[in-house]
C-alpha cells in the first residue's frame, strides 16, 4: 500500500484501531496531542519572552545612564548656546524609557505567575507603545533642537562654540541612530 492511500483501519478517539483493540496509537504520536502540547507551551514561551526583552531593555538603558554616560563632564560640549538639548534629550529618553521598561519587566515578570495578567497587557499596550512613543516623539525633538544648535554654531567667529559645535554634531547624529536602531 502506498503511504499515501488511507488505511483500510481506522483509528477511534481513544487511539484504538476499530479491528482489534491490541494497539494503542502512543500520545506522543497523536496529531491533536502534539498541537495541544505545543499550544500549551507558546503562551509560556511568549510570556518568558517577554520578560527577558523587558529585562535587556532595563539593563541596557541602566548601562547608558549609569555607567555609560555619567562621567560629569560628559555633556559639557553641549552647552553652545545656553541650553543644552543634547543633556536634556538623553536625559528625557533615559529615564522615561527606564521608568516604563521597569514596569514592563515587574508586570511581565508577574504574568509569567498569573498574576495581573490584564495590568500588564495594559502597560505593555499603553505603557511601552504610547507613553514609549511620546517620550521618543521628546527625544526626537529635542535632538533635532541639539543638532541645529550646533549645526547654526559651526561657522561662529568664537572659537570655543566652533570647536564644540562638530562634536556635539556629530555626537547627536550617532545617538540618535542608535536610538532608532534600539
Amino acid at each position: 500500500m502506498h503511504p499515501r492511500e488511507k488505511s483500510k483501519t481506522e483509528v477511534k478517539g481513544d487511539g484504538t484501531h476499530k479491528e482489534g483493540k491490541d494497539f494503542k496509537i502512543p500520545m506522543w504520536l497523536r496529531r491533536d496531542q502534539a498541537v495541544l502540547f505545543w499550544a500549551s507551551l507558546s503562551p509560556a514561551l511568549g510570556q518568558l519572552s517577554y520578560t527577558v526583552i523587558s529585562i535587556g531593555a532595563v539593563t541596557n538603558l541602566c548601562l547608558e545612564l549609569f555607567r555609560y554616560d555619567s562621567a560629569s563632564g560628559f555633556y559639557d560640549n553641549g552647552d553652545i548656546s545656553g541650553t543644552n538639548y543634547w543633556k536634556i534629550a538623553n536625559y528625557v529618553r533615559g529615564y522615561g524609557a527606564l521608568s516604563i521598561w521597569s514596569l514592563a519587566a515587574l508586570m511581565q515578570f508577574l504574568s509569567l505567575f498569573g498574576l495581573f495578567p490584564t495590568a500588564n497587557m495594559m502597560v505593555w499596550e499603553y505603557g511601552v507603545g504610547f507613553a514609549g512613543q511620546l517620550i521618543f516623539l521628546t527625544y526626537g525633538i529635542l535632538q533635532f533642537l541639539a543638532f541645529e544648535n550646533a549645526d547654526s554654531n559651526i561657522t561662529s567667529t568664537d572659537l570655543v562654540k566652533k570647536t564644540k559645535a562638530p562634536i556635539v554634531r556629530a555626537a547627536v547624529k550617532t545617538e540618535f541612530y542608535e536610538a532608532l536602531a534600539i
